[in-house]
């Protein structure tokens, strides 16, 4: 049962992944916590390495339609990985109530974020300390939360670098599974507890899931996909909060 409900759940968030190149994490997580019966920190590990590889392959998909910057998400990433690395050895310093608790609340600003960038598109760049800036805190989401950080990638690509919003979805999935392998390789001496099962099925129907979700990128209105997604935060983050509060 795990094992078909873990395929479905992959599928969906390939799709979402794959389509606005953000909330393959902040979706991932939560479905191993809480429909999957996985520990905060085993659904981050679990959570990298579906997402990591999920991304790869939207990467290929949108590269063939020219949507991937490797320059400037390379750049993005490089500077990722040094803060991925910081907010990987953090995580071990917080009770799985504490990273329960401040997920839910990023998983709240994301949603602002996502909803506040939806349908924008830039056309100057900005001083490079903000482009840094950006880079820096998208991976240390990525190494303490064990999240993509695509739901801040995304809006910085387009409001800081300029790119349109089909580039910003590609190259943020360049950024994603760099900054995921990365901090992946700081959470490997701490796997108790990850179903590996689950993880194997999850992480191949997302990457099914992420090829059609590319192909989304080019046909439909980004702005109706990152509302959608904006939405789907704020109920999941709420339904923790209250989770939380009751327990």
């Amino acid at each position: 049962m795990d094992l078909a409900l873990a395929s479905v759940l992959g599928l969906v968030v390939g799709i979402v992944t794959g389509a606005v190149g953000a909330g393959g994490s902040i979706l991932t997580i939560p479905a191993l916590m809480y429909l999957l019966g996985q520990s905060p920190r085993a659904a981050a590990i679990g959570s990298l390495i579906i997402v990591g590889v999920s991304s790869i392959v939207g990467v290929v998909q949108h590269d063939r339609g020219g949507r991937v910057r490797w320059k400037d998400g390379l750049t993005f990433s490089a500077i990722g990985a040094i803060t991925a690395v910081v907010g990987a050895q953090a995580a071990g310093l917080v009770s799985d109530w504490a990273a329960t608790v401040s997920f839910a609340v990023l998983l709240l600003l994301a949603s602002a974020a996502l909803v506040n960038t939806a349908g924008v598109e830039a056309d100057r760049r900005r001083p490079g300390w903000m482009v840094i800036a950006v880079a820096a805190l998208a991976g240390l989401l990525t190494g303490f939360f064990g999240v993509g950080g695509g739901f801040v990638v995304v809006p910085a690509l387009i409001l800081v670098l300029g790119f349109s919003a089909a580039d910003a979805v590609g190259t943020s999935l360049l950024v994603i599974a760099l900054n995921s392998f990365v901090a992946l390789v700081f959470r490997l001496g701490h796997t108790d507890g990850v179903d590996w099962p689950v993880i194997v099925a999850f992480g191949l129907t997302a990457s099914i899931g992420g090829a059609f979700g590319s192909r989304i990128t080019a046909r439909l209105d980004p702005k109706v996909l990152t509302n959608c997604l904006a939405v789907v935060l704020t109920v999941i983050a709420s339904a923790m909060l209250v989770e939380q509060a009751i327990t």
